[in-house]
């Protein structure tokens, strides 16, 4: 086939279709996660596991297009090596502050009494920065967290790309594959997927791996860490805007 061909067939396949995805949530939107952290050993005699129920709350809009988020994490199941230990029925959920950036990525949290890096850096991946630019299923953007001062947590980036619109026919989802990892010599990674909503860039879930962990508030045992997040209820303030489809 020649180059001439070649350039016909591309002028006459169908333009690729693109989606913009932002991060646009209402003031006083809500939304209520399962996030599961499955902590394993290296070699797989030691297990932790913890469930929370993790809900949100948009709270504000400052002048910058920054959000405020008011998060609160309720433990509700958790167990070592397969044991279930038994979990307060009045235990009060922790709640922090979190400042969003317009694109939706975790740009300050609040610190609190049980609150460590750690625990800000598992936040931070739940946050995926969306470019607010027309993507189409392969392109990708990269986005860099400044969200600490400790040493033993530099900055690190997310790699995000475009992978699927959900469901085919008519979608309100966009699905990523998503990678972060910070600059240290040996850096904390994780990789998965991340599903947001294309009408207002709400996160649906999340299914991340990371071969090196830490249990926050733990020794310096390395784990490997399954963390999850799906979203059981939402309860938008307004009706969100129609999808932003080029």
């Amino acid at each position: 086939m020649t180059l001439a061909t070649l350039v016909c067939l591309a002028a006459l396949a169908p333009p690729r279709e693109q989606v913009t995805l932002v991060f646009k949530p209402a003031l006083n939107d809500k939304a209520t996660y399962e996030r599961t952290m499955a902590f394993k050993s290296t070699d797989g005699t030691e297990t932790y596991e913890r469930v929370d129920r993790v809900s949100t709350r948009i709270s504000q809009r400052d002048s910058k297009g920054r959000f405020g988020v008011e998060t609160s994490y309720t433990l509700l199941k958790e167990s070592i090596d397969g044991e279930q230990l038994d979990v307060p029925t009045n235990m009060k959920p922790g709640v922090t502050r979190e400042t969003r950036t317009p694109q939706g990525a975790l740009a300050i949290r609040s610190v609190v009494a049980t609150d460590n890096p750690l625990d800000v850096f598992y936040a931070a991946l739940a946050t995926p920065a969306l470019n607010q630019v027309p993507v189409g299923i392969g392109d990708t953007w990269t986005h860099a967290y400044n969200l600490f001062s400790d040493e033993d947590l530099p900055v690190f980036q997310g790699t995000f790309q475009l992978i699927k619109l959900l469901p085919v026919e008519k979608p309100t989802q966009a699905v990523l594959r998503a990678s972060f990892a910070d600059s240290s010599p040996k850096p904390l990674t994780a990789e998965g997927t991340i599903t947001v909503r294309l009408d207002d860039g709400a996160l649906v879930g999340l299914d991340l791996q990371l071969p090196r962990a830490y249990i926050p508030g733990g020794d310096a045992t390395t784990y490997q860490l399954h963390l999850t997040w799906n979203l059981i209820a939402r309860n938008p303030a307004t009706k969100p805007k129609p999808v932003v489809r080029e």
